[in-house]
């Protein structure tokens, strides 16, 4: 027999997935998320939109939102040079139709400062009618990592398939670095001058000479004197 406690987390179970309490399940997580969520209407616009979305966008109140458009908190033009007001149906006909899409979309708020969200759309039915219920997501910090990705991916590809030599040095003139054409002129591997400083690359007669010019300061000469600045 089951004792009191279970008893009563069981009913407690029934009442949550009730048709009633399931509505106020799924209200309270929409109204609570962090993820920007949001009703839209096929013809009339947005109809809801909770707290995340007004915060993400810099409306006042749920009112000032919902009377804008998608292509209001859009540039006239989305990355790919598509017009935002058409393109933005052509997102929503898709989820109608096959009830689901997901897309990166550049978005602007209230203020005129753009930003790279994730959108999805959900095609769902309330009350017998076809609406879309969407999560905008801001991607603004992944796109800034996708563009470091892609320059360093670039640069690696550039110091790889240089036909020069290039040495990488730290702030102690420690090289961290060799591509294979310095290996080639040296006739060392780079382990064997990776962590050695930059000196033991140069040769003692035009050592301090090209100090002077990596560096652009005066460098003490063998006899004392310094060089001129350059």
């Amino acid at each position: 027999m089951r004792n009191t406690g279970e008893n009563r987390e069981n009913d407690w179970i029934g009442d949550l997935t009730s048709g009633r309490c399931t509505e106020d399940v799924f209200r309270t997580l929409f109204e609570s998320s962090g993820d920007g969520m949001m009703l839209i209407h096929p013809l009339k616009g947005f109809i809801r939109g909770n707290a995340a979305i007004l915060r993400l966008f810099r409306c006042a109140t749920e009112a000032e939102f919902l009377t804008r458009s998608p292509a209001d908190l859009s540039p006239d033009n989305q990355p790919d040079g598509a017009w935002s007001s058409a393109k933005s149906h052509d997102m929503m006909r898709i989820a109608l139709d096959t009830g689901y899409h997901a897309f990166d979309w550049l978005h602007c708020r209230t203020d005129g400062t753009t930003f790279p969200a994730f959108v999805t759309l959900s095609r769902i039915e309330l009350r017998g009618k076809r609406f879309l219920f969407a999560t905008v997501r801001e991607i603004t910090e992944q796109k800034r990592a996708e563009v470091l990705w892609k320059t360093n991916e670039y640069l690696e590809s550039l110091f790889e398939c240089a036909n020069a030599p290039i040495i990488v040095w730290d702030s102690h003139s420690v090289i961290t670095r060799v591509n294979r054409v310095c290996e080639e002129i040296t006739g060392r591997p780079a382990a064997e001058i990776v962590g050695k400083p930059l000196d033991s690359l140069i040769p003692e007669s035009v050592l301090a000479r090209t100090k002077e010019l990596i560096y652009g300061v005066r460098v003490p000469a063998r006899n004392g004197n310094p060089w001129r600045s350059i």
